[in-house]
């Protein structure tokens, strides 16, 4: 069973690329990722109220608008990220999708969303394409404990008779990436050269790690080309800022355990000249707060975690601080 068929999206559309977008005041770190537009899934996905709507709902895009589902049973695949008149949709084939377990339908569905929320519509098809958006899919049902027990056991069953082609891991290839991709978000292994990749990055103001403008966010707002461990859709700020969602799951306590792992790995990580706080005071956007500043450069790290279960890595440049 096919799940996703790219000759069946439309041919990319290339961003329009705005002036360079004026520079907003300074306003602090905390202030300036508070009115960022950053991916907020809805992680208790229910199903749809109407027959014509996909079992599920919940997929938004980078700024919070809600990307419809469609059934259309004349398309061949599974499911298909496309857009409708210039609007993101997730067109679904109910029918391809009637004989495996909801919780593989939700993965398909997220996959449709991870296409939409990784700009992949204005890209070629690749394996790579396809394996981020498997990634961002399993994270948040795993990583995120949106499936656990018998859920996780149904998922992981279907996966393993997943069909593979060209452009699609299948069976126990696919299981293997997915479970590498999260195991790869709390690895001090790899947390170390990206570390030292987005701090190098941001002696320039991330000019040597921005890419194309993101598909649909407003302008200055820039899809990253380097980011850390498993997460895929990090983003520039007008090259003033570089942040990342590494986390989001529908438990505070986990949510809280996850900024304290990694908030240990960066204090690890810190070269001499850093220093780091954990500053106990409240703070209007994040619950706890992990900084880190060159004292050379000002170079800024900040991971915080939200009181809605998210956590957020960000890196500023000292001009931008």
């Amino acid at each position: 069973m096919p799940r996703f068929n790219e000759s069946e999206r439309p041919a990319p559309v290339a961003p329009e690329i705005p002036g360079a977008p004026r520079q907003p005041a300074p306003s602090g770190a905390m202030r300036h990722l508070a009115r960022s537009y950053v991916l907020v899934l809805c992680l208790l996905l229910g199903p749809g109220s109407l027959l014509s709507q996909v079992p599920f709902s919940g997929c938004v895009d980078r700024h919070l608008q809600p990307i419809p589902g469609r059934v259309d049973n004349t398309i061949t695949s599974a499911a298909v990220a496309s857009r409708e008149g210039g609007h993101p949709v997730i067109l679904w084939n109910q029918h391809n999708l009637s004989r495996v377990s909801t919780p593989a339908q939700l993965f398909v569905y997220l996959h449709e969303c991870a296409h939409h929320n990784l700009n992949h519509l204005t890209k070629g098809e690749s394996r790579s394409i396809e394996d981020q958006a498997d990634c961002w899919a399993y994270q948040l049902l795993v990583d995120g404990d949106m499936l656990n027990g018998s859920q996780l056991d149904a998922l992981e069953s279907d996966l393993r008779r997943w069909p593979g082609d060209i452009n699609h891991l299948g069976g126990e290839r696919l299981l293997q990436s997915v479970r590498a991709c999260v195991a790869i978000r709390t690895d001090p292994d790899a947390w170390k050269p990206a570390l030292q990749a987005l701090v190098a990055a941001a002696s320039d103001s991330f000019h040597s790690v921005t890419g194309p403008q993101i598909i649909d966010a407003p302008p200055g707002v820039y899809e990253a080309l380097q980011g850390t461990p498993g997460t895929f859709d990090c983003e520039v700020i007008q090259q003033a800022a570089l942040r990342c969602l590494v986390y989001a799951g529908r438990k505070q306590k986990a949510a809280e355990k996850r900024f304290s792992t990694l908030a240990d790995i960066v204090d690890h990580w810190l070269p001499s000249g850093w220093m780091a706080t954990r500053p106990t005071g409240e703070d209007e956007n994040f619950v706890h707060t992990y900084i880190a500043q060159d004292g050379d450069r000002g170079t800024l790290i900040v991971l915080g975690v939200t009181a809605t279960a998210r956590v957020y890595f960000f890196v500023k440049p000292a001009k931008a601080a």
